[in-house]
């Protein structure tokens, strides 16, 4: 796997079984960089985008560079390890060195992230890989995020997320509800304070709210909609090129 520094790096991230497969270079981030070879037709099979790709129409030539810059090579690192092993590893990033005051809220940081990835590149499954690794931190009983977590997630994730979801029922349950509202409308997101305002009168109205132990299929995308209509290659570049900024 990748360990993102101050010069390009080559990393094979490749799975075994698919070694005869043409390998395309894919150079991720931009103030630090590292670049990716991976069999690209068979490797990111589950994101709408790559497929897309490696379309018969859309078909790059096996030596052009694919820039993904709005990446971090740590996150995309995350993403390769989770196509190749089916989990999220976290184990090997030094999370102990970020700026964060503790090892949760570095987590949550990386978590988000890599949610904002699969976003990105439009892959369903990983980012519902992403809701269960939060969604077990929650179960856990402790605290999955900060203020300034719950910043970056509305930077970089869609307010009607699925993640963005979990957040706002976890702060509704755990943080007294309304006194986010109080306490913290100047220096939180005021979408996610408003969330949590219509959450908590939601709930006093409607008892069926769920409370207690996470049901994480009610945080899972499964055959969104928008997967579904992004069969289409083109659309799934169109969509996948605004979500870049690019388009």
């Amino acid at each position: 796997m990748a360990t993102p520094g101050n010069e390009e790096s080559s990393v094979d991230a490749e799975k075994p079984a698919l070694g005869r497969d043409k390998l395309q270079i894919i150079l991720v981030g931009t103030e630090v960089q590292a670049s990716f070879r991976v069999p690209l037709e068979t490797f990111f099979t589950t994101s709408k985008y790559f497929t897309a790709l490696c379309s018969d129409r859309w078909k790059r030539p096996a030596d052009e560079v694919l820039r993904l810059p709005d990446i971090e090579p740590r996150i995309f690192n995350v993403y390769c390890g989770w196509q190749e092993h089916e989990h999220i590893d976290l184990a090997y990033l030094n999370l102990g060195n970020t700026g964060f005051p503790d090892a949760t809220e570095a987590r949550c940081d990386v978590l988000i992230r890599a949610y904002a990835l699969g976003d990105m590149v439009l892959d369903v499954n990983f980012r519902d890989t992403v809701v269960d690794r939060v969604a077990s931190m929650v179960s856990g009983g402790g605290r999955i995020s900060s203020a300034a977590n719950v910043t970056t997630l509305y930077d970089l994730v869609p307010r009607r997320s699925k993640l963005a979801l979990l957040f706002v029922v976890d702060w509704s349950h755990r943080r007294y509800g309304m006194r986010i509202y109080r306490d913290h409308l100047s220096d939180m997101p005021q979408d996610f304070v408003v969330e949590i305002a219509m959450y908590c009168i939601r709930r006093q109205h409607l008892h069926h709210l769920p409370r207690g132990p996470i049901d994480n299929c009610r945080y899972h995308e499964h055959e969104s909609v928008e997967a579904a209509a992004l069969l289409d290659t083109s659309t799934a570049l169109e969509v996948a090129a605004q979500k870049r900024g690019i388009a």
